[in-house]
Order: C-alpha cells, then structure tokens, then sequence
C-alpha cells in the first residue's frame, strides 16, 4: 500500500513518514517541493506515486486562504481520480463553549483559523465523501520539539518569562500516538474509516499545566511562568475545547499515553 503524506516535513507528517507500517511505503511532500493550490503540479506528483491513500496534514495557520484553497485542489483531485483520503483538521474550530466535543457536533468557529479550517473541512466531505477527517489537538514531541514547548522550553532554560493561559483547556496528544492511531485507520477500509475521528489525548489540561508539566519533564524553572486569562489578549479564542474522542476508543487499538507519564 502506498501513502502520500502532504506536510511531510511537519510534525505530524515527519511522524507519519517515520512511523509507516510493515506493508506500507510513505512518501511525503513538502511546500517546496510541490505547491498544492497548483491542480497540475499535485497530478504529477499522484501519476509518479500513485497512492492508495493521500493523509492531508499540510496547513499554513498564518495563511488562511492558502489552508483552504490547497484542500480545495486536493481534495477535487482525488475525486476525480477516486484516491482515498485521510484529511488532518482541528480542535480549533469549535466555539469552546460546549465542551467536550464529539464527533457529531457541527463546527462552530469563532475566528479566522477555525473558520478556514472548517471551510476546509466542507470541501473534503463535498468531494470525497467517504473521506476520513481527523480533528485532533495541540500535538506534542516527546523531546519537546514541537512548536507549542519549543518556544517555551527555549525561554524558559535563558532565564526567560513565559505566559500561559489558565483558563483554556485542550486535550493534547503525543505526535507519536497519534501516527498510530493515523496509521490504524488508514489500514481500515474506505467505508469503515469514513467521517469525523476525534483523535485527542485522554488528559482535559489548560495551557497553564501544560507549562507546569514542560517544567517538570525538563528541569525549568516553574516560577518564570505568569498566568493569564485568555480574555487579556482581546482577541477571540476557544476557551474549553477538549475532545471526547469515542469512535477512536471504541474502534482503535491504540490508546494514548497520559502526559503525566512521561515527565
């Protein structure tokens, strides 16, 4: 079986790409190498591959249009050509005010990333209906390495200060377990691992304890952190958006790791 992973240098992609099972080849993209607004650049790339499944992981957060346009061209091109899809989406696009979420309930988004992500997420189900879409959390390295601790890690060890929100809650997941829990589902059939997958962590943890963990797992210095309310930045965001992630209990084999244990 053949996999093209878009975002093959990102976290999750990088994971995926590392991680593919016996019986598996992965080949991954990347924004330099392939631009996926571009219908006639991504075709060449499928006619050289020829996946069995494309596992879209590739967004910009900072450019919403390009988030939504690359799925658009994505996602018509494996209509057309009857490819299976697995689609990478968020938490984010919920309003943070009925948590926690299932997979039956409608996107409510409440600003830019979440209503692009979200617009996204209509074009996949629109042109590949029996498409996979994973909303998964704030993703996280063992080491440390991804984007959410880096930034804090790094602060924190120059004697830096950092601020974490007390009051907005996610549940994140390990990139490691995550990749399995990717890769179970693209082992399924079509039919049996089409719609919405809520593939988050079994830990609700505000962004204040994710610090506090950050601070015991690598030996910082926890009174560095201030606390805020998200409300201080003036700008919306989801306040609770924690995932109830019951189809991937009932049906996946991998559960995962408790971020407690491994601090």
């Amino acid at each position: 079986m053949i996999a093209l992973v878009t975002g093959g240098a990102g976290l999750v992609g990088s994971a995926l790409l590392r991680s593919a099972p016996v019986g598996w080849h992965a080949r991954g993209t990347t924004r330099a190498e392939v631009d996926l607004t571009d219908a006639v650049a991504l075709s060449e790339v499928i006619d050289e591959v020829h996946p069995d499944v494309v596992i879209h992981t590739a967004y910009s957060k900072a450019d919403h249009a390009q988030t939504v346009a690359s799925t658009g061209v994505l996602a018509a091109t494996c209509g057309s050509r009857n490819i299976a899809l697995i689609h990478f989406s968020t938490d984010a696009l919920f309003d943070g005010e009925h948590a926690p979420y299932d997979e039956a309930d409608p996107p409510s988004p409440i600003h830019a990333y979440g209503r692009a992500k979200a617009e996204a997420e209509a074009l996949v189900s629109a042109a590949v209906p029996d498409a996979a879409i994973i909303r998964t959390s704030l993703v996280l390295a063992d080491d440390g390495t991804d984007g959410t601790s880096a930034w804090a890690i790094d602060t924190l060890r120059v004697g830096g200060r950092v601020t974490f929100f007390h009051d907005e809650y996610r549940t994140p997941i390990l990139v490691d377990d995550l990749a399995a829990q990717t890769w179970e589902i693209a082992a399924m059939e079509r039919h049996e691992r089409a719609g919405v997958w809520h593939l988050g962590g079994v830990d609700r943890m505000s962004r204040l304890e994710l610090g506090h963990l950050l601070c015991s797992r690598f030996g910082l210095d926890p009174s560095l952190i201030d606390v805020a309310a998200s409300a201080a930045t003036g700008e919306p965001r989801p306040r609770d958006v924690s995932l109830r992630s019951a189809r991937a209990r009932r049906q996946l084999s991998v559960v995962p790791r408790r971020l407690g244990s491994i601090a």
